[in-house]
């Protein structure tokens, strides 16, 4: 019988008791991780298919390709002890081997989500045999799981790490924790409870209106388990959570916002943080004041998040503004990323703050990481959200002239057409306008996420703006075909006037006039 599984995008199938057969030809690294995490040998023990995992079992971990990670061996710890538990005892030899390995091996030196996966396969374990060295791992991975929830959990509830599908991750860890020591009668870790309310609560709060999480950072759907069944979980597990805040919200020691109007089922979430922790470089972009944007229930301007982490030109532009709505200046990015998880040369990032005037909030920060030393610019934009209408203002100071490319990718299966007034943008469903204050418009191909492995085509729109510095520039992106402007004006008392106009209605409100941050 020939069993069929997918990798990270990749399918292979399994003739007999031989090595796993790659339909595309030799797989890629993160294609061979996937594989060895044995998740195909859970599912196929949950499915009471012990033969069939068993045969899965002897294919991944006899190969002599099979990687040796820590990581991998995490995983496939995770997954292993559950196959043990319906029944696969051929799992235990594999198992015991890596919980032995992972104990002598521990990334501390990598840290993040690899050190939380880590410490709760170690527990895991630990809790699934007995004898010593069974205790001493349990003990480790009470140790560092207590560590982590201490270390990776910020005041707001993000993941330190600020990537969505990675904090998905790490809760699903988090509760695979609190449910060992549950089904053992033990207290939790210290910390960890307490550590996965609050993760998740805020990927709660991290849901836009199209009903998917906000996109930041590396990771793609399907990482980790479905949002609404990590919900689930955590709601019998770590109860009780807080409710959700909704409507406009901030992750201020994140440095992430979120603009919403319920009524409209429209978002604007901006990026006001570093790309990354200083030590943890691995999944940061450099997507300074990045924005993704909803309107009606769909996600209009759309971060791509990563389908693949092999260093490249592919790897390069899922970290760089066009993979994001993010700003070049001078074809800087705001952060220096390159290899597979490196960033070098980067900027501040800061003073996210709100302001309310005339029934509308608005949210600004600034950044400084197109700055040279012969050539500063700083950086500020503020987003809003108007009836419907997401309105992005973004002003640069510095001497001379400088080239600002500004990128909004559009979801995937929306159809961009320029026109004389700006592009319309189309899903055969709905229809909306984009306007730019002024500047060159442009169309390319992108790509986003749809999993890991899987890449979907897509169209980015590129604007082009080229002067002298300071400079302001806006643009706006509204449901419908007719055609969008936004008129601003000097207000009095240190503000712009700001008037939506869309055929034959108009909105006025105000905001600040930006100041050094």
């Amino acid at each position: 019988m020939t069993t069929r599984w997918t990798f990270a995008g990749a399918p292979a199938h399994l003739e007999g008791d031989g090595a796993p057969v790659w339909e595309r030809g030799e797989p890629s690294a993160l294609e061979r991780y996937h594989a060895a995490y044995g998740e195909v040998v859970r599912a196929l023990a949950d499915a009471g298919d012990l033969a069939g995992a068993a045969r899965w079992l002897v294919a991944l971990t006899a190969a002599e390709s099979t990687p040796a990670h820590p990581y991998v061996r995490a995983r496939r710890v995770l997954a292993l002890v559950e196959a043990r538990a319906r029944g696969l005892l051929a799992a235990e030899p594999v198992l015991v081997a890596d919980a032995a390995a992972l104990f002598r091996a521990v990334e501390r030196d990598v840290g993040g989500n690899h050190l939380l996966a880590n410490a709760a396969a170690l527990h895991r374990a630990g809790h699934a045999f007995e004898g010593p060295a069974a205790a001493a791992w349990a003990d480790l991975g009470r140790t560092l799981l207590s560590a982590c929830a201490r270390a990776q959990v910020l005041e707001d509830g993000v993941h330190y790490e600020r990537s969505p599908a990675y904090q998905a991750l790490v809760l699903e860890h988090f509760l695979t924790a609190l449910e060992t020591s549950a089904g053992v009668g033990a207290t939790p870790p210290a910390g960890v409870e307490d550590a996965a309310r609050r993760l998740a609560v805020a990927l709660e709060e991290l849901v836009l209106p199209d009903g998917a999480l906000a996109r930041r950072g590396d990771g793609a759907p399907g990482l980790a388990l479905p949002t609404d069944a990590l919900l689930a979980w955590a709601r019998g597990r770590a109860c009780p959570l807080a409710a959700p805040r909704r409507g406009s919200r901030a992750f201020t020691s994140a440095g992430l916002a979120i603009l919403e109007d319920a009524a409209t089922r429209s978002a604007v979430c901006l990026v006001a943080c570093a790309p990354s922790p200083r030590d943890l470089p691995a999944h940061g972009h450099a997507d300074a004041l990045a924005v993704e944007i909803v309107l009606g229930g769909r996600r209009v301007v759309a971060s791509g998040g990563t389908a693949a982490y092999g260093a490249g030109p592919a790897r390069d532009a899922d970290r760089r503004p066009g993979a994001f709505a993010g700003v070049l200046v001078d074809g800087r990015a705001p952060a220096d990323v390159y290899g597979a998880f490196r960033i070098g040369a980067r900027g501040w990032v800061r003073r996210l703050s709100s302001w309310d005037e005339d029934g509308v909030r608005s949210i600004e920060a600034y950044a400084d990481g197109f700055a040279t030393r012969h050539d500063p610019t700083i950086h500020r934009r503020l987003v809003a959200l108007v009836d419907g209408v997401a309105i992005v203002l973004d002003e640069w100071t510095g001497r001379g002239d400088a080239t600002i490319d500004l990128a909004w990718p559009v979801g995937p299966g929306i159809e961009v057409t320029l026109d004389a007034h700006g592009a319309r943008l189309a899903d055969g469903a709905s229809t909306w306008r984009w306007w730019a204050s002024e500047g060159t418009p442009s169309l390319a191909e992108g790509h986003v996420a749809a999993e890991l492995g899987v890449r979907i085509r897509r169209t980015v729109l590129w604007n082009r703006v080229r002067g002298a510095r300071p400079r302001r520039c806006l643009h706006a992106v509204g449901p419908g075909d007719a055609p969008l402007e936004v008129v601003v004006t000097s207000a009095a008392g240190g503000a712009l006037r700001l008037d939506v106009v869309r055929g034959t209605s108009r909105r006025a409100f105000h905001v600040p006039i930006g100041h050094a941050p």
